[in-house]
């Protein structure tokens, strides 16, 4: 996953379904030696902190996952007609 600086590049070794309510995927990757749990939500990269992005952080806490991390929603095109 891509963030805003090319450096805080993170290459998941596993990416899991998570059966959360705002968590939808468990990432796993290495921090040095160590191994790291990103839980991922569907919601806006940039922008101002909202209460649904404060429940998702709850919810990350509550499974003693290492960091948040946002994966942005990609719109659907509308087929021609």
């Amino acid at each position: 996953m891509q963030q805003a600086h090319k450096a805080d590049k993170i290459d998941f070794i596993a990416l899991e379904p998570w059966p959360g309510e705002l968590i939808c995927a468990e990432g796993r990757y290495l921090e040095g030696a160590d191994e790291k749990r990103a839980a991922i939500f569907i919601g806006p990269e940039f922008g101002t902190v909202t209460r649904v992005d404060l429940a998702a952080a709850r919810e990350a806490a509550e499974a003693d996952f290492d960091v948040l991390m946002p994966a942005p929603s990609v719109s659907t095109p509308t087929p021609a007609t």
